[in-house]
């Protein structure tokens, strides 16, 4: 069984770690337009957090659908530090959850509201956000490496 893990470690080095953030900034940019649905998690219907779940998914990420574990998922960085295909959540002034988006780039998120769509956001200062650059996490001999796919 090591040897499954060391396989999936070394795997995961060879692919380029921007690339894959880009590929889940573009698999969202590809799901422009359609139709908001509460619970949806695509192909032709989505939530926030639905929309991050299927190109996570896309991308050959592992993920979440429940909003609370992918809130959790990844390194949390600076909003300076955001570079396509990382995530954002919306918490409110209680810190409860309310939203996400993924980052774009160029100063654009894409997210739903009504349906999916990217656009410049000027972030409330009511609102507290979490930014996220996405990991996999991956056992080696019994441990836990968190190996950034940025």
């Amino acid at each position: 069984m090591r040897n499954i893990y060391y396989i999936l470690f070394i795997s995961l080095f060879l692919y380029s770690s921007s690339s894959l953030g880009d590929t889940i900034a573009q698999c969202a940019h590809e799901q422009l337009g359609k139709p908001y649905k509460y619970g949806g998690i695509g192909p032709y219907q989505f939530d926030s957090f639905g929309l991050i779940y299927y190109c996570m998914k896309l991308a050959g990420l592992p993920s979440w659908y429940d909003r609370e574990m992918q809130a959790k998922q990844g390194k949390q960085i600076t909003a300076a530090e955001l570079v396509p295909g990382d995530t954002i959540y919306l918490y409110d002034k209680r810190y409860n959850l309310i939203g996400a988006f993924i980052y774009y780039g160029n100063g654009l998120y894409i997210y739903t509201y009504e349906k999916v769509i990217s656009r410049k956001i000027n972030f409330n200062p009511e609102f507290h956000y979490d930014y996220r650059r996405n990991c996999i996490l991956v056992m080696l001999d019994g441990k836990n490496f968190s190996t950034l796919i940025k």
